[in-house]
Parts: C-alpha cells; structure tokens; sequence
C-alpha cells in the first residue's frame, strides 16, 4: 500500500513517544515525594531510580500504544 515501511514508521513514533512520556515521566516524579523512600544522600541511587521507573513506564506506554495502532491501522 502506499509504498510506506510500517516498520521504519513504528520506529519513528516510538522514538517520539518515548522521549516525549520519558520527559512526562521524569517530571512526575520531580514532583511526588518520591526520594523519601531512600536513605539521606543517596543520590545516584535516587537518580538512577528515577530514571529506571522512566525508562520501564515509557516502554509500556509506547508499546502498549503501537499495538493499539497496529490493530486498528494495519489491515
């Protein structure tokens, strides 16, 4: 159809999309109580969950949105 590569496309949207929730994410977090649950001075330990949980939440999201869109749009 068309002579679009869904591939290349899914790739595309899913770059955007995870930067995009990563960014929504991070700041959710920035803004919760969230560093509480660590001891004092724990920083890195502090970051590097911060950026896990970003990490797994926009790879859930974006997947969970392409499998949307590929059962709806793709025949």
């Amino acid at each position: 159809m068309l002579g679009i590569n869904y591939t290349i496309l899914n790739n595309f949207i899913y770059i955007i999309g995870f930067c995009i929730i990563f960014y929504v994410t991070f700041q959710i977090l920035r803004a919760t109580r969230f560093d509480e649950f660590f001891k004092q001075g724990r920083i890195w330990q502090i970051r590097l969950a911060y950026v896990f949980i970003c990490i797994i939440v926009s790879h859930l999201i974006m997947s969970a949105i392409l499998m949307i869109c590929q059962t709806f749009l793709v025949q």
